[in-house]
């Protein structure tokens, strides 16, 4: 499935231009990617009447009136859709009215379009049954594709739900038409799939007439009135057609569908009637969807006057599990035809005989006698599962500059959960809520945390901020260090004797240190002879001695699972994974495969997996090669929360100097840390593999749009930076446990050529335009600290490295500026990253940002350092004379705000145009709580 964020941003740019341009943007928007294509022409397709009018849909592409189609004089325009305009037209030949649904003339031509209209008019054609609008002819003429309909007239059941809730009568005559209509159509083999409101007529003496078969599909060729649609309904797995509000879940998940689908959609327009407003309620695509997966409906809602009766149906067509749903559409006919005629079941009335009276009272008194015993010992009922989705503070989303962090997480006993949120400008702090309230609270001293983790009593919860690990208590009060950490943690836990296990960052083991402070001391080492580059995710297992951790390896058969004890340093293999592992009470293990949350039985005594795994969750978050996988649990496992997969795709597209795109976006994929050639006309980027998630180095002709892969190994490499005459690539590749600098030729032939390596975190950054120094920022193996250093290596490879910076902060991100006078940089003193320009012939800088800013780029010229401050605004500071100006905003810019080392824009060689990584809208992280999913695993 397409991502919903990408979909959503398609359709509502789409209903923006005029009618006759939106085939050429679908098409150029949705590139080559199918799924997303027809999830998008879907949409425009079965737009709602409030959505169309919204976005001006309603204009004819082509204006037929007082034109003729055959015998059909065309008189006025009744509407007009993604799939095409709909027309009162006269019967020349019959004298009759009809309408005239008409394909786009540009539509027509595409064989996809015109196969799914003619298959409307054979389903049509294949029905005959009084609430189901009848189609009398099918028009063909060059360049035009007509549908010859009844006309229906009065007003759609959308249109009149919009004045307010049906009465109760009305609204079950209205149902029990509606039910006959899919009733026929089912027996028929036919499946609506797109059932709603607006696709439902009300005429004046009261008829219900079901409209819109474009999306139908004939589940089977024989008319076998037993047989059920099945499977052979969808086009292709993972293709989405429908209106979200009422989707089905499993049509919700591009999964195949059958005639359950109509019933469930039965089932929302029977609320909507009710209630007066939708079942699944949102504000936005992807809203609705997770509503119609994760969430009920709001019961509520329901009229008081409701029989038990009807809500009885109402929830059996509701019911998210598919094979807990009604399964055919003629027993809610029969029930609510019983209901509207009052026809209650008889029940005969029994003759009680005299000796029945005497052993009535004594059954009756053993009754009282059950029911006391029942109420005084009621029975211990299982939770039912329920999943919700965690909203954020008013005014923040939830931080997702880093996925891995983005999940909430519960607090031992399951009450709260501790979460990143960020303002619209991208602040982010650590919030609190409890989960049976509606309200969360900032942590105050919380701002840039990272990775948060509670203590085990629930009093404390800990975080990474900048090159500290810190801990506030939740009650109240300041935030207290507890150690140095060099760019993590990549995961941390703390035991009940007051011992925290942590990952300071990449290329490193475990690291251990007390809770209350002090010096965080090597625990665990890198296996070489596995070509392990890093150990995370540490979690604590019920002892306090034993904790789980990923070993994450160069090798992806080596990464997995192991458990690792404070006391012995010893360490088993578990199991390959892709992510951190928790242990929940009473005794399973989850993780994130591929995608999907897993519990699997596991065995505390022996440190042992058993039995199979369960899948609790899909679309899970995750990174590959042992990243991350974006869930955690409470230690007694009574709740759940994970995070619901984003979109990395950004695409490739110039601005001007005042944030007005230039062109067309010139390419898209899983792209990162831009940086453009000398001449202009090349970029180059690592990008993220599907297979396996390693990142390689890839150049893009702006000119042509090809992509070029320089790179290939199986390892992460990143941070490419041009030679000066723009012949060769440096890059960093994290191969052997060390940070290793590779260089190849900028069109991808040849062999790579390793020049320079160190152990520890290391990346270069710029490569002046004389051609004698590489610009890079290290740690702690080079520095002796576990902070950044700016560093200078001079050439030719060999030569010994010069530091630029010895201080007990964090300075990254160094950029030559064109002349070799200055060095532009980010830093960290002041608490928040700042840019600063410091000169190369000796001592003197100064600071360039005033409320922030990071990935400071210099025009070719050298008159202008440009830098992003927080919100993605780009801003620009003049460097003559003396970078005495203040910062000037020249416009905010595309996509999310990144981390400061995913480089997302550069500058082009006139100066005029920024070449930009615009990631498309989202609504940050999707945090999704489940209470009570022990109940799937098998019993």
């Amino acid at each position: 499935m397409s991502d919903w964020r990408r979909v959503e941003e398609i359709v509502h740019a789409a209903l923006e231009h005029a009618p006759g341009e939106r085939q050429a943007f679908v098409r150029d928007a949705c590139g080559n990617d199918e799924n997303l294509h027809a999830e998008v022409e879907s949409l425009l397709a079965n737009a709602s009447a409030a959505e169309q009018s919204t976005f001006r849909i309603g204009e004819p592409v082509v204006d037929l009136v007082g034109q003729r189609i055959g015998t059909y004089r065309i008189e006025s325009i009744l509407g007009a859709g993604g799939m095409g305009e709909v027309y009162r037209a006269r019967d020349t030949k019959l004298a009759r009215d009809v309408a005239i649904k008409v394909l786009p003339r540009d539509f027509a031509s595409d064989p996809e379009r015109l196969s799914r209209f003619q298959r409307e008019a054979r389903v049509l054609a294949s029905l005959n049954h009084p609430h189901i609008g009848a189609i009398h002819g099918f028009e063909e003429s060059p360049g035009i594709a007509a549908l010859v309909l009844e006309l229906v007239e009065g007003p759609t059941l959308a249109e009149r739900i919009e004045k307010g809730p049906v009465s109760l009568g009305d609204a079950l005559k209205i149902a029990r038409q509606i039910a006959e209509a899919l009733d026929a159509a089912h027996e028929k083999g036919i499946v609506h799939r797109d059932l709603k409101p607006a696709n439902i007529k009300l005429t004046a003496d009261g008829q219900v007439k079901v409209l819109d078969f474009g999306l139908a599909k004939f589940a089977h060729s024989s008319n076998q009135s037993s047989a059920p649609a099945t499977e052979t309904l969808a086009t292709r797995e993972g293709a989405i057609f429908g209106t979200p509000a009422y989707m089905s879940p499993e049509q919700a998940r591009g999964l195949s569908v059958d005639k359950r689908a109509d019933i469930w959609a039965f089932g929302c327009v029977l609320y909507e009637m009710l209630a007066g407003r939708e079942a699944f309620p949102g504000r936005t695509v992807s809203d609705r969807i997770a509503a119609v997966i994760e969430r009920e409906p709001d019961w509520s809602r329901l009229p008081d006057s409701t029989p038990d009766t009807v809500r009885r149906l109402v929830r059996r067509c509701l019911d998210k599990d598919v094979s807990h749903r009604l399964r055919d559409i003629g027993d809610a006919s029969e029930e609510l035809s019983d209901i509207v005629h009052d026809r209650a079941p008889i029940v005969a009335k029994p003759r009680i005989l005299p000796w029945m009276a005497g052993a009535t009272v004594i059954l009756l008194g053993i009754a009282a006698g059950v029911m006391f015993f029942w109420t005084a010992t009621p029975p211990v009922e299982p939770i039912r599962p329920v999943r919700f989705l965690l909203t954020p503070p008013k005014g923040h989303t939830f931080a997702n500059t880093i996925p891995a962090s983005s999940v909430a997480i519960p607090s031992p006993d399951g009450r709260n959960v501790v979460f990143r949120a960020a303002t619209a400008s991208g602040q982010f702090s650590l919030w609190i809520q409890a989960l049976d309230s509606n309200s969360a609270r900032q942590i105050p001293g919380s701002e840039d945390a990272v990775y948060p983790f509670w203590s085990p009593d629930g009093r404390y919860v800990a975080f990474g901020a900048g090159d500290t690990l810190k801990r506030v208590p939740v009650a109240g009060g300041e935030a207290q260090i507890i150690t140095t950490i060099s760019n993590g943690p990549l995961g941390a836990t703390w035991n009940n004797d007051g011992v925290i296990v942590l990952a300071p960052g990449n290329q490193r083991g475990l690291y251990r240190v007390r809770a209350s402070g002090g010096t965080a001391e090597p625990l665990t080492q890198l296996d070489k002879t596995r070509s392990e580059n890093s150990h995370r995710w540490p979690r604590f297992l019920p002892d306090g001695d034993h904790f789980l951790y990923t070993a994450r390896s160069d090798s992806p058969e080596n990464t997995g699972i192991y458990v690792g004890s404070l006391a012995t340093g010893q360490r088993k293999w578990l199991m390959p994974a892709q992510s951190g592992a928790n242990y929940v009470a009473p005794g399973h293990l989850l993780w994130v495969r591929d995608g999907t949350l897993l519990a699997q039985p596991f065995r505390l005594e022996t440190f042992e997996l058993t039995g199979d795994a369960t899948a609790i969750a899909g679309d899970v978050t995750h990174g590959r090669a042992g990243a991350f996988g974006s869930f955690s649990a409470s230690a007694d496992g009574s709740v759940v929360s994970y995070t619901v997969s984003q979109s990395d795709r950004r695409r490739l597209q110039w601005f001007d100097r005042s944030g007005k795109a230039v062109g067309e976006a010139i390419a898209e994929g899983d792209f990162a840390q831009l940086r453009l050639d000398p001449s202009g006309r090349r970029a180059v980027v690592y990008r993220t593999s599907k297979e396996d998630g390693s990142r390689d180095i890839w150049t893009i002709d702006l000119t042509t749009r090809l992509p070029t892969r320089i790179s290939s190994s199986p390892s992460n490499d990143w941070y490419p930076t041009w030679s000066p005459d723009g012949t060769q690539i440096l890059y960093l590749s994290e191969r052997h446990g060390a940070a290793e600098f590779y260089l190849k030729h900028a069109d991808g032939g040849g062999e790579e050529k390793l020049v320079w390596s160190i152990t520890g975190n290391a990346a270069p950054t710029d490569w002046s335009r004389d051609g004698q120094r590489i610009a890079f920022y290290a740690n702690a193996d080079v520095t002796g600290e576990r902070h950044f250093d700016l560093w200078i290596l001079p050439l030719p490879w060999g030569a010994k490295p010069m530091p630029i910076s010895r201080t007990p902060f964090s300075e990254w991100m160094g950029r030559f500026s064109p002349d070799g006078r200055w060095l532009a940089y980010s830093s960290n003193e002041t608490g928040t990253e700042e840019v600063y320009v410091r000169a190369l012939d000796g001592e003197a800088r100064k600071g360039i940002s005033l409320k922030g800013g990071m990935q400071p780029i210099w025009t070719r010229d050298g008159k202008e350092l440009l830098y992003l401050a927080p919100g993605n605004q780009l801003m620009s500071v003049a460097v003559v004379p003396g970078f005495t100006d203040p910062p000037k905003r020249l416009f905010v810019g595309c996509g999310e705000p990144s981390e400061s080392y995913y480089q997302l824009f550069d500058v082009s060689p006139d100066g005029l145009r920024t070449l930009w990584l615009c990631s498309p809208p989202q609504e940050a992280s999707t945090n999704v709580i489940a209470i009570g999913w022990m109940q799937q695993l098998p019993h």
